[in-house]
C-alpha cells in the first residue's frame, strides 16, 4: 500500500454522486499501460471508497452495491480507474505538458514551410514564437 501522503484521488461521477480512491499515481500509470501487468491492492492507499476523500465521506454499503453492483474493493477500483479520472502529480503534469509541446513542436516542424528558403521552419524559432505567443498546452486535450 502506498502512503497517504503520496497518494492522489481517482475519481469517478455517477447518477449525481462521486465515488473517489486514493492511490499511487505510477501504478496507475502502469495500470492504465497494462492492467495485468499491476496488482491492484499494491497501489491502493485505503481499501475503502469515498464519496469525499477529504472530508471523509463514505458511501454505505448499500449505496456502493447499487452503483457497483459488487463490495469487491477490487472489481470496483478498476471500474473508478477505466472510467474515472485520475488528478495527477505536478511532475507528471510538467512531464504531460512538455511531451504535448514537442508533439505540437514536432508537428509544425514536419508540416510547415519557410516559404523565403523554400525549407522547414527551424525547431528554434517554432519554440521561440510559441514562447512569444504565451501559448500555453493542456496535456490531456487531444
Amino acid at each position: 500500500m502506498v502512503s497517504l501522503d503520496e497518494a492522489v484521488l481517482a475519481r469517478w461521477e455517477y447518477g449525481g454522486k462521486r465515488y473517489e480512491i486514493l492511490c499511487d499515481p505510477e501504478l496507475v500509470d502502469q495500470f492504465k499501460a497494462d492492467p495485468s501487468s499491476v496488482n491492484i491492492d499494491d497501489f491502493l492507499a485505503t481499501d475503502e471508497v469515498w464519496h469525499d476523500a477529504r472530508g471523509g465521506d463514505r458511501p454505505t454499503g448499500e449505496i456502493i452495491e447499487k452503483t457497483f453492483e459488487t463490495q469487491d474493493i477490487t472489481q470496483i477500483t478498476i471500474k473508478i480507474l477505466e472510467k474515472g479520472n485520475i488528478q495527477l502529480t505536478t511532475n507528471q503534469r510538467k512531464g504531460l505538458v512538455e511531451e504535448k509541446r514537442q508533439q505540437i513542436i514536432h508537428e509544425i516542424h514536419s508540416t510547415a514551410i519557410d516559404p523565403k528558403a523554400k525549407t522547414p521552419h527551424p525547431r528554434t524559432r517554432i519554440e521561440l514564437a510559441l514562447d512569444e505567443s504565451r501559448f500555453s498546452v493542456d496535456p490531456l486535450r487531444y
